[in-house]
């Protein structure tokens, strides 16, 4: 029996507290570690096998503590990182024999040992196999077969199953159950199935906390908030959209499109070919076998995915592209016949039809219709954007140059405000000084920018809440408006000497807000519009958000193009 002690255990890395004062015990058994992308899982791990000292608490085994242990510890230790290194001409069997070396075990325990674990992972078919030539699931379970090399009585797995097919999945459960025999298995992912039946204790973590543990049920009981699935009529869609917190699980979300079309541009402008291609690879099974998760063209957060195929075509010149794309910034005004009577009246003045008047939407509308722009060279999408941006401006700008997030919430929500000000950077770039619309855009941007130098903090950042002192600071809206200056100094829109040095501070914030793992932190959960001040105080906020993601990667490309 193995017993791990966990008293107080907290890592820093500078400002950043990865894992905050952890007190956990463990015996034999399964215990699975629940969480999304950043919250601490691997630091705690890294932490249990002696791969990271603690900044301060302990882990003790048996009553020992593990660092002073050493190579005893070490040898009740298996450990699968989520990126595990390999030679790519090995084969398995020679890979396993490699790894059972390092390790200290003779050549004759290893050659059985290995045998019997590549038989019992299921790759006594690819035994001779190089591993280069093997799926990402067989390599899962070549890694796996690593791990238990010297038969440890604790296995340590961080995020085993990233990468499988649903079968692979369902094969690597069945086989941890088995390996769990008589030792200590910790396993994390951030896919609740894979340790819902397996795990006799799951915790669940959060920004480096264990906010729960206990069973799958015991947890589930302890949520305060419930998920429904639902079918609604289509003509309801809207009303749900406003009223509840809707997940499209088989859809592409406005946030993944952003990030996306970032990491897009960033390939474009360092000529990065390897990164290109592999969004350009996942991008093309949209056309194939993922193309019933293409969003439809019912909603205004849903038609600005058509910008995406349109930065591809702006990149390939590939027409299939720009086939795709045009659609989506096409129906944003061509109104359905069963569209509401608001809706039809915002068409018959010329508006899209998608209006809400929400400060979100300014930019979903803006940025379909300039990539339009860009790939069709026709002046009517730079046109309607500009149209449609004037009258946000008269309905929503207030005196101080910031935004309310909609005309009955009347607060300067960080996020909704960065929306506005990259939408204005992104029509400005293409909008003609002749248009009847520039001078009522460029007042509204230079106004904005303004108001923003002012509450930007000591430390280059913006608030929640803008205006608010005791707010928190927010990431994802604080890169939004670093943006809007970058490209307002390089487009001569606001004076370098000024907003440059603003612009400069706001770059040095925002990447002390990175942690290791290279995900942004404090970043505002997607949010809807609620007239209540303390509704936008007490939003949760995120690590590794694509809504902060996406901003940051667009003040990389913005400083970066010429």
């Amino acid at each position: 029996m193995v017993k791990l002690e966990l008293n107080g255990l907290t890592k820093e890395f500078g400002d950043f507290t990865a894992v905050n004062h952890i007190n956990l015990t463990m015996t034999n058994g399964v215990y699975g570690l629940l969480g999304v992308n950043g919250a601490g899982k691997t630091t705690l791990m890294r932490m249990l096998c002696t791969l990271l000292k603690p900044t301060s608490g302990t882990i003790c085994c048996n009553g020992k503590d593990i660092f002073s242990m050493d190579s005893e510890y070490r040898k009740l230790l298996g450990y699968l990182p989520q990126d595990f290194g390999f030679y790519p001409e090995f084969t398995v069997e020679d890979y396993l024999l490699y790894i059972a070396a390092l390790k200290g075990i003779r050549p004759v325990v290893a050659k059985k040992r290995v045998k019997e674990l590549i038989s019992k992972v299921g790759l006594s078919k690819a035994a001779h196999k190089k591993m280069k030539k093997l799926s990402g699931g067989m390599k899962r379970r070549a890694g796996i077969a690593q791990a238990m090399l010297n038969n440890p009585k604790i296995l340590i797995l961080d995020e085993p199953t990233a990468g499988l097919d649903p079968n692979e999945r369902i094969r690597f459960r069945n086989l941890i159950s088995e390996l769990s025999e008589d030792r200590l298995v910790l396993l994390s992912t951030h896919i609740v199935s894979d340790i819902e039946y397996i795990a006799n204790e799951i915790w669940l973590m959060k920004d480096g906390e264990i906010l729960h543990k206990g069973s799958i049920d015991e947890l589930i009981n302890s949520m305060t908030e419930t998920v429904w699935e639902c079918l609604v009529p289509k003509n309801r869609v809207s009303d749900f959209m406003e009223k509840y917190k809707i997940s499209d699980k088989k859809g592409i979300g406005y946030s993944d499109t952003f990030n996306w079309s970032g990491a897009l541009k960033y390939a474009a402008v360092t000529k990065d070919e390897k990164l290109f291609q592999l969004l350009q690879n996942k991008f093309d099974s949209l056309f194939t076998t993922k193309k019933q998760i293409l969003p439809k063209k019912s909603h205004v957060d849903w038609n600005m995915f058509g910008s995406l195929p349109l930065e591809f075509y702006w990149i390939t010149k590939e027409k299939r592209y720009l086939d795709l794309g045009i659609p989506y910034a096409d129906t944003q005004w061509e109104v359905p016949e069963n569209a509401k009577a608001q809706e039809k009246e915002w068409d018959a003045k010329g508006y899209s039809w998608q209006t809400r008047l929400w400060i979100d939407d300014m930019y979903m509308i803006t940025i379909i219709q300039m990539h339009a722009y860009r790939a069709t060279g026709d002046m009517k999408y730079v046109e309607r954007a500009a149209k449609e941006m004037a009258m946000y401006l008269d309905e929503l700008q207030r005196l101080n140059g910031l935004f309310y997030h909609a005309p009955d919430v009347p607060y300067f929500w960080g996020r909704g405000n960065g929306w506005m000000a990259a939408g204005m950077a992104e029509v400005l770039r293409f909008l003609p000084e002749s248009s009847p619309y520039y001078s009522r855009i460029i007042q509204g941007f230079q106004t904005m920018m303004a108001s923003l130098k002012k509450y930007q903090t000591e430390e280059g950042m913006w608030r929640q809440l803008v205006d608010k002192p005791d707010c928190w600071i927010e990431t994802s809206g604080s890169a939004m408006f670093a943006y809007a200056f970058i490209m307002g100094v390089k487009y001569g829109w606001l004076p370098v000497k000024e907003y440059g040095e603003a612009a400069r501070r706001a770059w040095l914030g925002m990447v002390t807000y990175i942690n290791p793992d290279g995900k942004v932190r404090e970043v505002c959960v997607g949010t809807n519009k609620k007239n209540d001040m303390q509704y936008y105080y007490d939003r949760r906020r995120n690590t590794g958000d694509y809504h902060g993601q996406a901003p940051y990667l667009w003040c990389t490309v913005a400083l970066l193009e010429k």
